[in-house]
């Protein structure tokens, strides 16, 4: 599967049976306005967080610090 994640513009391809773990924190005083939507590639998870992370399998991905 494909999940586009912004806002790091990455496309992350995720094997069968693999887990995709997103943490983030959102700014002080806003509401979340995170979303999922479909196209037809995959999936974009839109990240409204301060800071955002993510593990595949539990490897952090692209350098990012970890959770």
């Amino acid at each position: 599967m494909s999940i586009w994640l912004e806002s790091w513009c990455e496309d992350i391809i995720v094997p069968i049976g693999s887990t995709l773990a997103i943490k983030y924190e959102v700014h002080h005083g806003r509401e979340d306005m995170s979303s999922v939507g479909l196209n037809e590639h995959g999936k974009i998870f839109h990240c409204e967080g301060e800071s955002c992370s993510a593990e595949l399998d539990g490897d952090i991905l692209d350098g990012r610090e970890p959770f």
